[in-house]
């Protein structure tokens, strides 16, 4: 799952993310890292690493979200499948 995840980091590139919310729902999302689209530079209050988190830009809600990565279950990318 890591090499994956810097794969994703270092091309930029769009994926499709499929994952588990907290209250269990399911939740689908076209996602990108490395997006600078209204970052304020004060970055965040804590290290998502040390809580298993990520954090992607989604491009559906124009937004940022954290994704806890023990709630993925699918990541489609340059048109592979990945089933977690």
């Amino acid at each position: 799952m890591e090499k994956l995840l810097q794969e994703l980091r270092s091309t930029g590139g769009i994926f499709n993310v499929r994952f588990y919310k907290k209250d269990g729902t399911k939740r689908s999302i076209n996602a990108r890292f490395g997006v600078r689209k209204g970052v304020s530079g004060a970055g965040l209050k804590y290290d998502p690493a040390s809580r298993n988190n990520i954090i992607v830009y989604s491009m559906i809600d124009n937004g940022f979200r954290t994704i806890n990565l023990d709630s993925i279950y699918r990541i489609k990318f340059n048109g592979q499948e990945y089933i977690l």
